[in-house]
């Protein structure tokens, strides 16, 4: 390497080590404005989807919230709250029949028996038989010792004994002179919280599921098969109960931004993921930009380097280390060297006179040193 630097010319050499600094300016400061505009740029995307993440849990909480007012308001009714089983049963098909979120609805007593129920099917509210509502038990059920107890429930996904379809459960005390008497039961079709989900906002390259507390997902999502525990980012937080957003892989091992809330009041965390691909297309495309813009300054730059060596080089008339050569071979009396000067050169040292001047045959134009016998003279040049 050294061998090469040395067999290049002045002008490769001022050139090379000239773009060689540009290249360093402009390598460094495209790399500080992609570093600064990419940050910048991920930490939007970040904040947008969080925040997404955050109105879209919102708003499904209110919409879970709104199913819970309905059974509350069913259980503060007068005629429910003294148990006139005809007056609440008409109430409760009205609400099954207009609301279409719920597979039943029941009144049930302080023994887990039900005492009135409603179904929904087909888009169709119809009174369950005395004989269903009787065999409607669910003593053991942990939703219903909670809401005897006195506290309003909403329970994690479980298989209805009225209909045996997978439902969460909304459960209200009924209470008669601040005395529980009952329980508003009203099952939420599952199938109808995962259209809910799914109606959230959202852009074509974002997947949205809920997650439950042993983070498998509730609902469907493109990248997740089965019905299995779930190894991310994601499933660890629903499990710890706990919100946050972060870049990770998702289920099938594609790199995601995703942002998940928990909501409460179901025990399950909302999930948003986006692919980074999609979601970074735009530093992409700023990194191309730099590079084309880096690109054509770094040529720019070059080609002024160059004229600027070359100007350099014209003045000079040739290489310096050549023309040392040259003058010191000269100085020690050798006349007979060869002066290489290139066809046309009319520039600088290199002129035909300038050597001539040095290494013309004695017979016209000698140079001869002449040295005084005298130390105190001084050693003089002199044409003969």
């Amino acid at each position: 390497m050294v061998q090469l630097w040395r067999r290049m010319g002045l002008g490769a050499r001022l050139t090379s080590i000239m773009v060689a600094l540009f290249l360093v300016v402009i390598a460094s400061l495209t790399s500080l404005v992609f570093s600064q505009f990419k940050a910048t740029q991920t930490q939007s995307v970040v904040t947008a989807l969080q925040r997404s993440a955050e109105l879209n849990a919102q708003a499904f909480t209110e919409w879970l919230l709104v199913r819970q007012d309905e059974m509350r308001l069913l259980a503060t009714l007068p005629s429910v709250q003294q148990l006139d089983l005809d007056l609440a049963t008409e109430l409760i098909l009205q609400l099954a029949q207009n609301s279409g979120f719920y597979d039943t609805i029941f009144v049930v007593g302080t023994d887990g028996i039900g005492k009135v129920g409603v179904s929904y099917a087909n888009g169709m509210a119809k009174t369950l038989s005395s004989t269903e509502t009787s065999n409607f038990n669910v003593a053991d059920r942990a939703w219903f010792q909670q809401a005897v107890a006195g506290q309003n429930v909403f329970s994690q996904p479980l298989v209805s004994r009225a209909t045996g379809q997978t439902v969460s459960t909304v459960a209200i005390p009924i209470r008669q002179n601040n005395q529980v008497v009952a329980v508003m039961r009203g099952a939420v079709q599952l199938e109808t919280i995962f259209k809910k989900v799914n109606e959230l906002t959202h852009n074509a390259y974002t997947e949205i599921y809920l997650l439950d507390t042993e983070g498998v997902a509730i609902t469907a999502a493109p990248s997740i098969q089965g019905n299995k525990r779930l190894d991310t980012v994601a499933a660890a937080a629903a499990r710890q109960k706990q919100s946050g957003t972060g870049l990770y892989t998702n289920a099938a091992q594609t790199a995601v931004i995703g942002s998940y809330q928990f909501i409460p009041m179901l025990g399950w965390s909302l999930v948003l993921e986006s692919r980074q691909y999609e979601a970074f297309a735009e530093v992409r495309a700023m990194l191309w930009t730099l590079f084309v813009a880096a690109l054509i300054s770094l040529l720019v730059a070059s080609g002024v380097c160059m004229l600027i060596v070359r100007g350099v080089t014209r003045t000079l008339g040739g290489e310096p280390e050549y023309a040392a050569e040259v003058v010191h071979r000269v100085a020690e009396g050798d006349l007979s060297t060869t002066i290489n000067i290139p066809l046309n050169d009319t520039t600088s040292f290199s002129q035909p006179g300038f050597f001539a001047a040095l290494v013309m045959p004695p017979r016209n134009q000698a140079l001869v040193l002449i040295q005084a016998p005298s130390v105190d003279t001084q050693p003089c040049l002199a044409y003969q």
